[in-house]
């Protein structure tokens, strides 16, 4: 590139408020830029015009992790964890820096983690990125005449300015076939396109078996992340690519209709508090076509307990909708709930994206819903054992039919149900 085609670093700052956040507080506490560069999505995002978080990434040309310090203590802030390969993070108030020394990388075999050689040069560490829209940086410290530095190695200006994603060489995701995961992840958070060699190359390493040689935990924390966005696009780029074939081909009929993620993403818009809130309804449109497998799947990639459970119950109800929707909009409320359980607010959002074409199942969810938020029983186990009922399984049982009868309308009120009590008490007794 022509140096007239540079734009000005200090433009780039005062486009980045996170940044120029950073550089009052470390020149009122007398500290030195002197090394330190802005880099990665802070200087992609501001030179789109693209609104900037409160967090910042910084590569140092000297030790990451001492600056952290000396950086935490010019915010105000604490360093609040210390990483491998010469990183820091440093949080104040609301701003999160990212602190790293630059260095440079060496895959000793495919989808390894690298060997990392501290003491690289800016321009050395911006080759290490994974597309060239990531590798500028702005130096943080002006020079004698007063500019910003700004280091631009890999012609990434350039690609941010034609909304190109491109690799910077061509071994690039078979040494970190991660970076598949995040060039299409960009691709649908960006609306940037993938450069056709970048394409070729996606491809040609899934073919070559790049995605086994990689840890089903990295591949899990890629795919999470994935899931917090909009997925649509970076889904469909992935499976054009042939990456969720490889790590599960059922996972296809997602991809068949009712096209439940593109609903989702068009529920959420661009709120990245409310996609990411919701990446378990994507998880669940996946993992629904596993059926009983899809537990071991998501244990196999590393999702905790607790995401698994929340998943399986979203899966249930939706598969539940899906195939067997006239069968449901005429079953009483007590039927209902012994098909899908406890329908949570995300279960029957998703339950209702998939019933969308379907007005009269989605009045009649919507009623079940509603009824399940509104019934409350006013005895409790000890009114059963009140009632001569011994403590034991059939307390449970006997609270159960009576929430059955007080969702369906039979029971209106404790008279209702204290009636009712006495009535299976006594059965119970004649039963015993």
């Amino acid at each position: 590139m022509s140096d007239e085609a540079v734009p000005d670093g200090r433009a780039i700052l005062e486009a980045a408020p996170a940044a120029r956040t950073l550089i009052d507080s470390a020149r009122g506490a007398g500290l030195s830029l002197d090394g330190a560069w802005l880099v990665g999505g802070a200087v992609r995002d501001a030179l789109l015009g693209r609104g900037a978080g409160p967090d910042v990434d910084i590569a140092v040309e000297g030790s990451g992790v001492a600056f952290a310090h000396l950086l935490a203590s010019a915010l105000g802030g604490e360093v609040v964890a210390e990483h491998a390969f010469g990183t820091a993070t440093v949080v104040a108030g609301a701003l999160r820096v990212d602190v790293a020394s630059c260095r440079d990388e060496v895959y000793l075999e495919p989808g390894a983690l690298p060997t990392v050689r501290q003491g690289a040069t800016i321009a050395v560490d911006l080759g290490r990125r994974d597309v060239g829209a990531n590798a500028v940086a702005v130096a943080l410290e002006p020079g004698p005449d007063g500019a910003h530095a700004v280091a631009d190695p890999h012609g990434g200006i350039a690609d941010i300015a034609a909304r190109r994603l491109r690799v910077l060489h061509p071994a690039s995701f078979l040494d970190d076939p991660t970076r598949i995961f995040r060039v299409a992840r960009y691709a649908g958070r960006l609306g940037f396109t993938v450069d056709p060699t970048t394409r070729e190359l996606a491809i040609a390493a899934v073919e070559g078996g790049a995605i086994p040689t990689v840890s089903a935990d990295r591949i899990r924390a890629e795919l999470e992340l994935v899931l917090h966005e909009r997925a649509w696009e970076p889904l469909t780029l992935l499976d054009s690519w042939g990456v969720l074939e490889r790590l599960e081909p059922r996972l296809e009929a997602a991809f068949r209709p009712p096209l439940l993620l593109p609903a989702i993403d068009g529920a959420c818009g661009d709120d990245p508090e409310l996609n990411g809130r919701v990446w378990t309804l994507r998880l669940a449109v996946l993992v629904r076509a596993l059926g009983d497998d899809g537990a071991g799947w998501m244990r196999w990639l590393g999702f905790s307990a607790a995401t698994i459970g929340v998943v399986l119950e979203l899966a249930l109800v939706l598969d539940a909708v899906l195939t067997r929707g006239p069968e449901l909009r005429d079953l009483p409320n007590s039927e209902l709930y012994r098909e899908l359980g406890e329908v949570s607010d995300d279960a029957f959002a998703l339950a209702a994206l998939a019933a969308d074409d379907d007005p009269a199942l989605l009045t009649r969810l919507a009623a079940f819903h509603a009824a399940l938020r509104s019934t409350r029983l006013t005895v409790r186990g000890d009114d059963v054992v009140a009632a001569g009922v011994p403590a034991g399984p059939a307390v449970g049982r006997i609270l159960g039919e009576l929430f059955l009868r007080t969702l369906d309308g039979e029971l209106r009120g404790e008279d209702d149900e204290r009636r009712a009590l006495a009535q299976l008490a006594s059965q119970h007794d004649a039963g015993a």
